[in-house]
């Protein structure tokens, strides 16, 4: 049985590497957008950095719990934050540079990178979950 404490706690880490997560995949995205078109001063300006990391904050703040919860529970942490960030600042980059809207680009780089990690990463039964946690013949004990 779960308990509510602990899935606030989860929820609440959730939420901090999001934030993280959101602001350095913003920062990236600019920073990739500014040197793709050529504007090398803006690529490592700390306002910009500052906007950027304020904006995708909060959108991560928001999506990295959705998603964990929602539909990759289970996927590693770290294979979850990881592999979303770099395709959010890279897709969201290039489709700023492109003069797309970089807020429909980011979150189609994040909610691909979501789907294949969805795909890609084979959930485990709960037998096999009951298993690690209690060795074979110790069920009983």
């Amino acid at each position: 049985m779960v308990s509510l404490p602990r899935v606030l706690a989860v929820t609440a880490g959730l939420v901090l590497s999001g934030i993280f997560a959101g602001a350095l995949a913003a920062g990236c995205g600019w920073a990739i957008s500014a040197i793709l078109t050529g504007d090398w001063r803006l690529a490592f300006d700390p306002k910009v950095w500052r906007f950027g990391a304020i904006v995708g904050g909060f959108f991560g703040a928001v999506a990295a719990p959705v998603t964990a919860w929602l539909f990759l529970r289970h996927v590693p942490l770290g294979r979850l934050m990881l592999q979303t960030t770099i395709a959010t600042a890279l897709v969201g980059g290039v489709g700023f540079a492109l003069s797309l809207n970089p807020f429909l680009f980011a979150f189609i780089g994040f909610l691909g990178a979501a789907i294949r990690l969805a795909l890609v990463t084979p959930s485990r039964p709960a037998a096999d979950r009951l298993s690690q946690r209690h060795p074979p013949g110790r069920l009983g004990s």
